[in-house]
């Protein structure tokens, strides 16, 4: 069951826009960020419609986990959350090759927050 916010809300992601001529001359911004549920043995489920290049993936809460979650950017995984590490896993990365997906096993399911296609 795939469920994403509608409307912004408050966040501890922050973004900057510029606000001047110069590198530091930053304001923060309020993101807004989406949340999907990855059930329980889904494989390669992609974050968003349809995912893309681009998309931010902020953390990843655990509530129940036997097994090893594993985060991929596009084909290749680069994020292994071991089993049992139950909690808030702070992410923040941008994918550079596709879709975030997301592996879970039987026993193990997760929430992902951040900004999804």
């Amino acid at each position: 069951m795939t469920v994403k916010s509608s409307t912004p809300v408050a966040s501890p992601v922050q973004l900057f826009k510029r606000d001047g001529p110069t590198p530091t001359d930053l304001v923060p911004v309020e993101a807004a960020e989406d949340y999907e549920i990855v059930g329980a043995s889904a494989t390669d489920q992609a974050l968003g419609a349809t995912g893309a290049v681009g998309d931010f993936l902020a953390r990843v809460i655990i509530t129940a986990s036997t097994g090893t979650i594993t985060i991929k950017d596009g084909a290749g995984t680069i994020i292994v959350i071991p089993a049992a590490a139950l909690g808030v896993w702070e992410i923040g990365a941008k994918s550079i090759v596709g879709a975030w997906n997301v592996t879970t096993p039987v026993t193990t399911s997760c929430v992902c927050i951040g900004q999804f296609t």
